[in-house]
């Protein structure tokens, strides 16, 4: 499995919100016929300015997938898109799990 963290600061709130819901409004449907890609949206209540994106992907492929669709679709958004400020991208290599 490989995990990728996204995490762009915008430079208010207002646009760090319309960019998540544009985000998550489009990515349920895009995603939803891509087998085992898993997208989580994370709210930091102490930096309500930034927006953050954890994918899972089964393999480089679906993920190249997934990066291709965004650079497509991130192109609708009628907002300013700051860069990435934080992109960590790797393979796993533990997993812990709790009961």
């Amino acid at each position: 499995m490989i995990m990728q963290i996204v995490t762009r600061t915008f430079t208010n709130q207002k646009e760090a919100n319309a960019f998540e819901k544009f985000f998550s409004d489009k990515w349920k449907d895009l995603i939803k016929d891509i087998p085992k890609c898993k997208l989580r949206l994370i709210q930091d209540k102490n930096r309500l300015n930034t927006f953050n994106a954890i994918w899972e992907f089964p393999n480089n492929s679906t993920q190249n997938r997934v990066m291709e669709l965004i650079k497509i679709h991130n192109k609708k958004f009628e907002g300013n898109i700051p860069k990435k400020t934080t992109n960590l991208s790797g393979n796993v290599i533990i997993e812990i799990v709790s009961n």
